[in-house]
């Protein structure tokens, strides 16, 4: 469960998206970097597969969402291209991999 505090967005959902990156070689580290002062990523790592970097984001909402993927992500130098997936139903969690509440 994640806490909402804000009551402006009490009548909403988390968002969690899982999102592969295919980024330029010369800056998957600057983007790596970049993606890891962002508030709603929770999770970077470089991969070796069908994309560059793998990111997890936890955004208050999809509104939010679509912005952290559309302006935020997409604007940042070296990004040619995401490919997201959002969760429906989750069946495993384990906390001790990774908390994602505040």
């Amino acid at each position: 469960q994640m806490c909402i505090r804000d009551s402006a967005v009490a009548n909403t959902y988390p968002e969690i998206s899982f999102v592969g990156l295919d980024v330029e070689t010369r800056a998957k580290d600057s983007v790596a970097k970049a993606l890891s002062k962002m508030k709603e990523v929770r999770f970077v790592s470089t991969l070796m597969g069908r994309h560059d970097l793998m990111v997890f984001i936890l955004a208050e909402d999809v509104t939010k969402l679509s912005k952290v993927l559309y302006e935020d992500i997409s604007s940042l130098p070296g990004v040619r291209f995401s490919e997201s997936s959002i969760g429906l139903k989750y069946y495993k969690y384990d906390y001790r991999w990774a908390r994602i509440l505040d």
